[in-house]
């Protein structure tokens, strides 16, 4: 997983280093013991915000599954190897639909390093 390019999945995806939306976010659900992590949703689909601990997190969209009105984003977030500065970095990752309209709601499952995918965030517009 290391090396090549780690933005990928169902969707135009892109780290965004600028946040900020009007739309409504929730952050970390009840269970969730990784970064501080949260969810904005808006018309044309949803950016995923992790609060990493240190630099060097690399984040992954593995893939989406859809149902209905609801989006479920699974990612993977990588752990910086090596000595790394301890400064909380928000890294960003959007996500957007293929094609038809953005869901009403978005789910993000993230597992940490090789671990399970766990409920982290969601939202909904």
């Amino acid at each position: 997983m290391r090396g090549g390019p780690h933005l990928r999945g169902s969707g135009l995806v892109a780290v965004m280093l600028l946040g900020g939306s009007c739309a409504p976010k929730v952050s970390s659900v009840h269970g969730w013991s990784g970064p501080e992590t949260s969810v904005v949703v808006d018309r044309s689909g949803a950016q995923i915000t992790l609060m990493c601990p240190t630099g060097g997190w690399e984040i992954s969209i593995d893939r989406v599954e859809r149902s209905g009105e609801t989006a479920r984003v699974y990612l993977t977030a990588l752990r910086p190897e090596g000595m790394v500065t301890q400064a909380f970095t928000p890294r960003h990752v959007d996500w957007k639909p293929e094609s038809g309209p953005a869901p009403q709601c978005v789910q993000a499952l993230i597992r940490l390093d090789t671990a399970q995918w766990l409920p982290a965030a969601e939202a909904c517009r």
